[in-house]
């Protein structure tokens, strides 16, 4: 399989806009895809509804040259299709704010980003799933309209590693493993990596994508809770490190939100010698 990188080609960005119930309202949640669509001007893979099409096609007007929407109904993606599985981990969840269908959503990432490497219709040997409500503040998003560059993504991850936002230190008890194949501590009480933006390589997401489902399924198979794309995430580095990298947020923009650190981390900048290790 080829793990050819030209840095003439874009990173292709995927993200999705499903309206489902959640913990943010929709008013607000609209504001935050507004800086995101109408700002950022990346090549964009989105999926949606077709109810919310035409948001998501007004919203992305000016660059509707560098964006593939795909309109596929919440009903048919993989996750929802095993809603009542979703279902049964509510009871797991301590966090009572969190539904069925956000589970599914957020389980369904891996997904999403496969069929953009397999349509590909960027020719990009590079992808970033960019949750679509991540960019929180407009001023701040102007700030970051080089996201993702492709010559920093290249240098940052190589072809074999898939990138993540650590926004807490794995204790011992997390890296143990048990008899089972899974840490001696799960992740559902602390906080691991972030899910906001993941990705890499296209060959090293492929490989990544295949572990993720697999320990997706020995986690519900031993009874702990997979309604968190992040749970899962926090396991699959402690059992696969050589399949991640782990990048721990830094002061930026004059104190941006930490959880977001990633948007700046892939943009266009310098570069300096500890973040190439």
């Amino acid at each position: 399989m080829s793990t050819r990188v030209r840095l003439d080609r874009p990173v292709t960005v995927v993200t999705a806009y499903y309206r489902i119930p959640s913990k943010q309202k929709g008013a607000v949640y609209l504001k935050w895809m507004s800086n995101f669509l109408e700002v950022i001007p990346c090549h964009l893979y989105v999926f949606t509804e077709a109810r919310s099409e035409a948001k998501v096609k007004s919203r992305r007007a000016s660059f509707s040259g560098t964006t593939k929407i795909v309109v596929r109904e919440f009903s048919e993606l993989e996750e929802v299709k095993r809603l009542e599985m979703w279902n049964k981990q509510k009871s797991l969840d301590h966090e009572t704010f969190h539904t069925p269908e956000l589970y599914a959503l957020w389980n369904q990432k891996l997904h999403f980003l496969m069929e953009a490497i397999k349509e590909n219709p960027f020719d990009s040997d590079y992808f970033l799933w960019t949750d679509i409500g991540s960019f929180r503040d407009k001023e701040q998003a102007e700030q970051l309209t080089s996201y993702p560059d492709t010559n920093t993504t290249a240098t940052l991850l190589g072809t074999d590693k898939v990138f993540f936002l650590q926004m807490g230190d794995f204790l011992e008890e997390h890296r143990k493993i048990r008899w089972n194949g899974l840490p001696e501590k799960d992740f559902q009480h602390g906080t691991g990596l972030a899910g906001t933006v993941l990705g890499g390589h296209a060959n090293a997401i492929r490989e990544y994508n295949q572990r993720y489902y697999e320990t997706m399924k020995l986690m519900h198979d031993n009874g702990l809770f997979i309604g968190k794309d992040q749970n899962i995430m926090s396991t699959v580095a402690v059992l696969y490190p050589d399949l991640v990298k782990l990048v721990k947020p830094k002061y930026y923009l004059g104190g941006a939100n930490l959880w977001f650190y990633s948007h700046y981390y892939f943009s266009k900048r310098s570069l300096n010698e500890s973040e190439l290790n």
